[in-house]
């Protein structure tokens, strides 16, 4: 909800790039939302076969009063980080993802929510 907050409008492919979860996976979150009116589809006027979401004015009370934080601690907290200590934790991954004992670099995108 609060992509959809922060980008009144955005389509529900858009969304799930933003939120780095397949597309189907994205379609049925947002369906249970306008199930419950929390989210709305309203087609573009300059091209109905465009579906954009916005939020409801129930969803918009909701948000106000709903805790933090909405960017997650982990992004936060790696941009505090100084360069170095980034690449050394980078070199550190590499070392765990090379211990993988399944590696296909075709799912190196896909959200692990999908493999």
């Amino acid at each position: 909800m609060q992509e959809v907050a922060n980008t009144p409008g955005i389509g529900v492919s858009e969304l799930a790039d933003k939120l780095s979860i397949h597309q189907s996976t994205c379609s049925q979150l947002v369906e249970k939302l306008v199930v419950r009116k929390l989210i709305d589809k309203v087609r573009s006027k300059e091209d109905q076969r465009r579906v954009g979401l916005r939020l409801t004015e129930e969803a918009s009370k909701l948000m106000k009063t709903a805790p933090g934080p909405t960017e997650g601690i982990l992004p936060e907290a790696l941009s505090t980080l100084p360069t170095a200590t980034i690449q050394a934790l980078d070199a550190s991954l590499e070392k765990v993802i090379e211990l993988l004992q399944i590696r296909d670099d075709k799912l190196a995108e896909k959200p692990l929510s999908d493999l």
